[in-house]
C-alpha cells in the first residue's frame, strides 16, 4: 500500500509500483495515478511511455492496461524471462531435428533464441534469420554459417522486415524453418501479432521444405489477431509437457505431428 508521503516516491520506485499494480488490475487511468502519487498528469504520461517502451504495459487513451491482450504482446525483453524452463526443453528437442549440412531458417521469438543458443555446439549448418538477437548468439560459433536477412529494422523487436527480407528468403532453398507464433488454434490455425512479421513468416513457410513450430503450452488454443497459415502447413509442432491432454489429443486427431518436450523438472 502507498503511505501518506507519496511525494517521496522516486521516479524508478513510482514506475515499479505502477507496473506491479497492473499485475493486479486490468487497467489504470492517468487521473487515478496522478492523484495516487500527487504528481502531474504529464509526469504520469512520461512514466507510462517509459514502461511501455520496456514492454511492461500497453498505453491506452487516458491510461494503461496489462500487456497481455489479444492485440498486444510485450517486447522480447519481457517474453524471454517467461517460461524459461519450458523454452529450454523445447529448444533442445528442436535441435534433435537439425542435421549436419542443413540449411535452416530461424524466426523471431524468445523460444527461437533459446533454440539458437542450443545450436551452439553444432557444426556445418547454415542458419538464415531476420532477427539480430539470433545473429549475436550465432556469432559465438564460427562453424555455423549465419546469413542475416536484410530489410527494414523494426526497432521494438530488433527484427528485419519488408519486401527485401521476403525477397532474400525466397532466393534460398531451406531444409527446415523453425517458426515462432503468437497462438495456435485448432480452428483458426497459426496466428501472430504484427502484420509485417507475419508477411516474413509466410515467406519462410514458402521457402522451407519442412515447417516446425516451436511454442510453449500457453500458446495453444490462443488466437492472435493476424492469421499466418493453416495447421495443415505445419510439419511438426514442438510443445512442452504443460499442454492440456485434451488439447493435445484434439490436435493429433486433426493430423498434427506433435512432439512433446519434457521439462527439466520432470526428467530428473
Amino acid at each position: 500500500m502507498l503511505d501518506g508521503n507519496n511525494e517521496s516516491f522516486s521516479t524508478p520506485r513510482r514506475r515499479q509500483y505502477i507496473s506491479e499494480l497492473l499485475k493486479e488490475r486490468k487497467s489504470l487511468s492517468v487521473e487515478e495515478l496522478r492523484v495516487m502519487f500527487k504528481v502531474s498528469s504529464m509526469t504520469i504520461r512520461r512514466d507510462l511511455l517509459k514502461l511501455e517502451a520496456e514492454g511492461r504495459l500497453h498505453r491506452t487513451h487516458g491510461g494503461a492496461e496489462q500487456v497481455r491482450t489479444k492485440e498486444y504482446e510485450p517486447s522480447y525483453h519481457v517474453r524471454i524471462k517467461e517460461s524459461q524452463g519450458e523454452k529450454e526443453a523445447i529448444a533442445k528437442k528442436a535441435c534433435e531435428l537439425v542435421k549436419e549440412g542443413d540449411v535452416i531458417i530461424v524466426d523471431v521469438g524468445s523460444t527461437l533464441l533459446s533454440f539458437v543458443h542450443s545450436l551452439s555446439q553444432m557444426n556445418q549448418i547454415t542458419v538464415l534469420t531476420n532477427w539480430i538477437p539470433n545473429v549475436l548468439e550465432l556469432a559465438k560459433n564460427p562453424k555455423i554459417r549465419t546469413v542475416l536477412l536484410g530489410g527494414t529494422l523494426r526497432n521494438a523487436e530488433l527484427s528485419l522486415i519488408g519486401g527485401m527480407t521476403r525477397d532474400l528468403l525466397r532466393s534460398f532453398n531451406a531444409d527446415k524453418a523453425f517458426i515462432g507464433i503468437g497462438g495456435l488454434s485448432s480452428d483458426r490455425g497459426i496466428t501472430d501479432f504484427n502484420m509485417d512479421e507475419v508477411e516474413v513468416k509466410k515467406a519462410m513457410i514458402e521457402t522451407a521444405k519442412e515447417i516446425i513450430v516451436l511454442a510453449d503450452h500457453t500458446k495453444i488454443e490462443r488466437v492472435a489477431p493476424i492469421g499466418v497459415c493453416a495447421l495443415g502447413a505445419v510439419s511438426k509442432l514442438i510443445v512442452d509437457d504443460g499442454i492440456d491432454e485434451k488439447l493435445l489429443n484434439l490436435l493429433r486427431s486433426q493430423g498434427m505431428n506433435v512432439i512433446i518436450a519434457k521439462t527439466q523438472e520432470q526428467t530428473h
